[in-house]
């Protein structure tokens, strides 16, 4: 019974996983973002940085979108992580 049991969660928790994988595949894009009112620019090098609105009013610390592109109006681009950072 305890086998039978581990076996359905270990299911239940990889179907979860699976699903959540490729909800995310299909998520926000430069292209999304700058039309929402987000700036959205072309750092060289390092891809596509899309800043939220408001993002530069003196706050300590800024949260940038980065995806793996070189154009900003890109509609389908791979999102390569955040970067949050931090003003002096």
């Amino acid at each position: 019974m305890v086998k039978k049991l581990s076996f359905i969660l270990v299911f239940l928790v990889l179907a979860v996983l699976a699903i959540s994988g490729v909800a995310s595949a299909h998520g926000v894009s430069p292209a999304q973002l700058s039309s929402s009112g987000w700036m959205c620019v072309n750092v060289p090098g390092l891809g596509v940085h899309c800043f939220a609105p408001g993002a530069f009013a003196s706050t300590p610390s800024v949260q940038v979108l980065v995806f793996d592109t070189t154009d900003p109006g890109a509609v389908d681009a791979p999102f390569h992580g955040t970067e949050i950072l931090i003003r002096d």
